[in-house]
């Protein structure tokens, strides 16, 4: 089930969902938060990905606040939440693009397709630009927004895997 307005309040207040720095009421919506989108990204280099076998590299890019980061047609790069998010055991989150944002052409996902319950970092987001014409992007702009969907009962083994902790956006690492 979803959570609506009401039941993500009680849990920010019971401080079971954290969420740094601390959600203004303007961002929860009917059965979401607005997300920020983070001060740095990832580009990949130049090269091949072997998927499963190689680390590849990224250039990081912080976003400058005054002239932001002009996002190509058909670009794809790593970004982050500003926030940082701790989903609680029996809880996962899912990431949707806000509605304005893909109006104009970019697509975000985050980049497991959900969020665990145990996960405790800022959530890396793949940001694409659909669009024919490039796209300004600024840091702190709402990005996308997290649904907290409840589980039918608390996992055995709530998330602590090789993204936990992130502070930034997190490349693909092969297992």
């Amino acid at each position: 089930m979803i959570l609506s307005d009401k039941d993500i309040m009680v849990l920010i207040a019971e401080q079971k969902l954290n969420i740094y720095p601390e959600v203004q009421r303007h961002q929860i919506s009917a059965t979401s938060i607005d997300l920020h989108l983070g001060d740095c990204l990832q580009k990949y280099e130049e090269g091949e990905i072997v998927l499963g076998k190689t680390y590849p590299t990224a250039i990081e890019v912080l976003i400058d606040e005054n002239e932001g980061y002009l996002l190509m047609p058909d670009e794809f790069v790593l970004a982050c939440t500003h926030e940082h998010i701790e989903i609680p055991n029996g809880y996962q989150g899912f990431i949707e693009t806000k509605g304005d944002i893909a109006r104009a052409g970019i697509q975000v996902h985050n980049a497991d397709g959900h969020i665990d319950p145990g996960s405790n970092h800022t959530i890396t987001l793949e940001v694409k630009n659909n669009n024919h014409v490039p796209i300004r992007i600024f840091p702190h702009i709402l990005i996308c927004q997290i649904f907290i969907h409840k589980l039918t009962s608390e996992c055995l083994c709530p998330y602590k895997g090789k993204y936990y902790g992130q502070n930034k956006p997190s490349l693909y690492q092969p297992k």
